[in-house]
């Protein structure tokens, strides 16, 4: 499992342990994921194109998108 779903479920359920309420969890894990997702989405490059040299040697570019 990578290691930003582990910080999330661990954020979310130290939470909800520590206030006994499911509400203050679900909301504190949304917004982690949130942050956690911004941080990816700022590794993928939607405008990069498959054939422009972005694959490794050897890999399709379908699969190279999938890391």
């Amino acid at each position: 499992m990578p290691a930003g779903e582990i910080t999330v479920m661990a954020v979310t359920v130290v939470c909800v342990v520590a206030t006994h309420k499911l509400a203050v969890g679900v909301v504190t894990g949304s917004v982690t994921a949130m942050v956690f997702a911004k941080r990816v989405a700022r590794l993928a490059d939607p405008r990069r194109r498959a054939g422009s040299g972005a694959c490794r040697a050897g890999a399709s570019p379908a699969r190279s998108s999938r890391r």
